[in-house]
């Protein structure tokens, strides 16, 4: 809420200036370089240790039926949807994330390319950074 308070508060101190709209527009650059190097480049980060971290697990899990049994079990009874079908690191990032069909798509491929890539979770974010992202990875 503060959030939505202080961009409404943005926009009117924008309309209330003497700046032209190319100027606006370039504090709004500003911003939005601000945001890339701050908190969406640490969110970014955080993804990928979490990414990282799921692909450790899903590589562990590659040969392990009793655990894979005991996590089939565990997304029934959380109601997380799944079939035969399903690939593991589909399950595991559906347990983990609890995301969308979309996201959750995006982030088993990572895992799956990163596996297939022969990557360790500790290298993952070096090697998603490289690819240039979780969606470029996905494409």
């Amino acid at each position: 809420m503060a959030k939505a308070i202080e961009t409404k508060a943005a926009v009117a101190a924008n309309r209330n200036t003497s700046k032209s709209l190319v100027q606006q527009l370039d504090a709004v650059c500003a911003d939005r370089i601000q945001w890339e190097e701050g908190s969406y480049r640490t969110s970014n980060e955080q993804l990928y240790a979490i990414l990282g971290r799921c692909l450790d697990i899903y590589q562990q899990m590659k040969g392990d039926m009793a655990q894979r049994k005991q996590l089939n079990e565990k997304l029934g009874k959380l109601g997380i949807a799944f079939n035969k079908a399903t690939s593991l690191a589909a399950k595991v990032v559906r347990y983990v994330f609890r995301a969308d069909r979309y996201r959750a798509f995006a982030y088993a491929r990572t895992i799956v390319a990163a596996d297939e890539a022969g990557v360790d979770a500790l290298a993952l974010a070096n090697w998603v950074r490289g690819k240039g992202g979780v969606e470029e990875v996905r494409r």
